[in-house]
């Protein structure tokens, strides 16, 4: 099994005679892509986001994980409740129900703690914990790079679109309306450890967009059970899709399995930003194949979910995240929500 690199820059402008031919290329390769391996590389991404940018966030990231643990764990994500956001340390995030060697922080969409909501008690809603050196540098920096990540992410979804003969805004004006739920987080793994960095699995959305930095340590699933790294490249993001991809197309487009090692020659860094459906997007059962689904869990398992008429993604992703931080949940009543989820 081989990653594909796919330069998406004619999906990145407006069509034009001219650009036909590399668009259909594009987006044949994506086609390709999606069906197997499940995650390819993207390049030709520079007119739509800041290297300036993504340079300065790596720098302040590399800043905040050296600083002593009681000045990191002065924005805990302990202290955000139910919006889920701010610092974790190693061994806080599950995977498979074990923990992860990673630290990491996590970020989103801002939301003010009197919107409707927050109101509503919506998980992973909510302001923004910043590290408080730097708050404002890198409050402006991150929220330009998930600005610029979900018009990449609208590039590819466009492309994705084309690829199955839909028109190339169906996804976004079907499952991201009136906006993608855009969850961003930035890892550190450690170097040399024999934990696992993140277990097996599955992501839960739709496409994932990661900027890696030269470590390496990403592994991707074969279909033969074996472990393919997918090295860093130059200039290039690596794309994988996730489970509400795979539904929505039937099973077609496939969320593979993948993980983190740590046997590595030093820390490493990585920045996942999710581009997923809307919160309230719903997914209607009649346009698959029956009203039960087959996914892989975190263990890599098959899960069978059984579902009436629609799963709608905000509960689905609130089930899922329940399961990575199961103390934090709890603690910030978050399991009223879960028991209310038909899933």
């Amino acid at each position: 099994m081989s990653i594909p690199v796919i330069n998406i820059q004619p999906l990145c402008h407006q069509q034009s005679q001219s650009n036909k031919v590399e668009i259909k290329c594009a987006v044949v390769e994506i086609g390709k892509a999606c069906q197997s391996p499940g995650f390819f590389y993207i390049s030709g991404w520079e007119s739509l986001v800041s290297k300036d940018n993504m340079v300065r966030l790596e720098r302040l990231s590399h800043t905040f994980f050296q600083r002593e643990h009681d000045e990191k764990m002065s924005i805990s994500m302990k202290r955000s409740g139910l919006h889920w956001k701010g610092y974790f340390p190693s061994g806080d995030e599950l995977t498979s129900g074990a923990p992860d060697a990673k630290e990491g922080l996590y970020f989103g969409e801002e939301y003010a703690l009197d919107s409707p909501q927050v109101l509503k008690r919506l998980a992973m809603h909510g302001p923004n914990q910043f590290p408080k050196e730097d708050e404002i540098l890198w409050r402006d920096t991150v929220t330009q790079y998930m600005n610029e990540l979900t018009t990449l992410g609208l590039c590819v979804m466009k492309g994705i679109a084309l690829s199955l003969g839909l028109p190339s805004n169906y996804f976004e004006v079907e499952f991201c309306h009136p906006k993608p739920f855009t969850p961003f987080r930035i890892f550190k793994y450690p170097g040399g450890d024999s934990r696992q960095g993140v277990g097996r699995h599955t992501d839960y959305g739709c496409l994932t967009i990661l900027k890696q930095d030269d470590v390496g340590g990403l592994e991707v699933e074969s279909s033969d059970g074996t472990w393919i790294p997918a090295p860093p490249i130059p200039d290039t993001f690596v794309v994988n899709i996730g489970d509400m991809l795979e539904i929505w197309t039937g099973g077609r487009y496939r969320a593979t399995p993948h993980r983190v090692v740590t046997n590595l020659p030093r820390p490493r860094m990585s920045m996942p930003f999710f581009f997923d459906p809307a919160f309230n997007a719903v997914i209607d059962s009649k346009s698959m194949r029956s009203g039960s689904l087959v996914l892989r869990n975190a263990a890599g398992e098959e899960d069978v979910v059984v579902i009436d008429q629609t799963i709608k993604y905000g509960e689905y992703i609130t089930h899922k995240v329940a399961h990575v931080f199961p103390e934090l949940f709890l603690t910030s009543g978050g399991q009223d929500r879960l028991s209310s989820s038909k899933l």
